[in-house]
């Protein structure tokens, strides 16, 4: 329960602090969760993603303690919900998926999906002026003809469609189930729907990597491919669609855009980028704890800052890449173990695809497959709140893959891991 609160529930949430406060609300169910397990007598089995998130967690609280500010790097900010408080919820999220048996592991992600398909029609419906979201306490935003879903902006709606939507096409393709395939190639659809409102390049291009995994990873059957030729038929149908009744709205023209050197953003990247790095420098080791990049920042106001962002005031408070973000924050420490939890994530996922003819083998390729897509948008942004529960619960997803047995299930039966 208290991951599919974090996973699904939280991203749904209109607005930062009710993400945070949803965060923390989960991290409450799953610390009584956990205790009740314990005195009930239940052993905790180890994972391979143990050894690396403990190691984060306690230099995440080293670079807290003895970073710049550590009252605000202990306490999520209210713009971004960053700091060391969601992380006590985030790492234990991950060890507890970790060690989800199969039937749960179905569950979670049905639940997921369910709630990627919400958030995913608000994001279709922002694509053409109307945002239902406010009837749930939304802030108003105009972000022209992007869509924001609950995710407070595009980007991060990107991000997201980008992490979840593959898993639906990997069971909408994969699964053996036609309930489930239903379930997931509807999610599916309203899922790219809003990739496409999102008009986020860089979800796009990682969307495209995901494409290609799952080309690799699922079985090579005629009937997976033709139930892949039909989603695809649909989203072409899609874009055909919002394209054509949106004329003030070019696809094509954003698309292209990503591969200009003069393009604004890109420029601003760059700019933030190259004066993020005399920051980790400065303190190589643990960094400067949570949320430190505002007000410390070098550059702000030189000739080549207003050359970027012209004469307006541009609030910069985070490096706009995950692994710079990841180094400012705990420094390289911080940084070596944050890669060796994707490392072991990855291997486990992908370990978990290679076996396309069992039970979950759709369940396994979906998830690799979002994770390397989601590592690719993330050099271009960040893990924010509400992604960011999304990717640690997978995270520990993508290990009780690697660990459960893989026979094929039969009506009414699940896999479990060894005890």
């Amino acid at each position: 329960m208290a991951l599919v609160l974090c996973a699904a529930g939280v991203p749904m949430l209109p607005t930062n602090p009710m993400k945070v406060a949803g965060t923390l609300l989960a991290g409450c169910v799953l610390l009584i969760g956990g205790c009740v397990a314990l005195r009930s007598g239940e052993s905790l089995r180890r994972s391979p993603l143990d050894a690396p998130v403990v190691i984060f967690g306690a230099l995440a609280v080293l670079a807290t303690v003895l970073g710049v500010h550590p009252r605000a790097s202990f306490l999520p900010s209210p713009a971004r919900g960053d700091g060391l408080l969601d992380y006590f919820v985030f790492l234990p999220m991950a060890l507890g998926a970790a060690r989800l048996s199969g039937l749960e592991v179905r569950e979670v992600l049905a639940v997921l999906l369910g709630a990627g398909a919400l958030i995913g029609a608000a994001g279709a419906g922002q694509f053409y002026g109307f945002d239902a979201t406010r009837w749930i306490g939304n802030a108003p935003f105009d972000y022209g003809f992007r869509s924001w879903g609950t995710l407070a902006n595009p980007d991060f709606l990107g991000g997201y469609a980008a992490l979840v939507l593959p898993i639906g096409l990997a069971i909408a393709a994969g699964a053996h189930e036609l309930h489930r395939r239903r379930w997931a190639a509807a999610a599916s659809i309203l899922l790219y729907a809003a990739l496409v409102g999102s008009q986020t390049r860089s979800a796009w291009a990682a969307s495209g990597l995901a494409t290609v995994i799952l080309l690799s990873r699922l079985p090579r059957s005629a009937q997976v491919y033709r139930r892949l030729a039909l989603l695809g038929l649909a989203f072409a149908a899609i874009t055909t669609i919002m394209t054509a009744t949106q004329p003030d709205v070019s696809l094509g023209a954003r698309a292209r855009s990503a591969a200009n050197p003069l393009d604004s953003s890109m420029q601003g990247k760059l700019w933030i980028w190259r004066h993020v790095l005399p920051m980790i420098r400065e303190r190589p080791v643990l960094g400067w704890g949570f949320s430190a990049v505002a007000g410390h920042l070098p550059g702000i106001g030189a000739p080549d800052y207003h050359r970027v962002f012209g004469d307006a005031s541009v609030l910069i408070d985070v490096a706009h890449n995950d692994i710079l973000q990841v180094a400012v924050n705990m420094g390289l420490a911080g940084l070596a173990a944050y890669l060796w939890i994707w490392a072991v994530a990855l291997g486990a996922a992908r370990s978990a695809a290679r076996r396309p003819a069992s039970s979950l083998g759709a369940e396994a390729a979906g998830v690799f497959a979002g994770l390397a897509a989601y590592a690719v948008w993330l050099q271009f942004l960040w893990s924010h709140i509400g992604n960011a529960n999304v990717f640690w619960v997978l995270t520990g997803i993508a290990v009780a893959l690697s660990r459960l047995e893989a026979p094929a299930l039969t009506e009414g039966e699940y896999v479990r891991g060894p005890e």
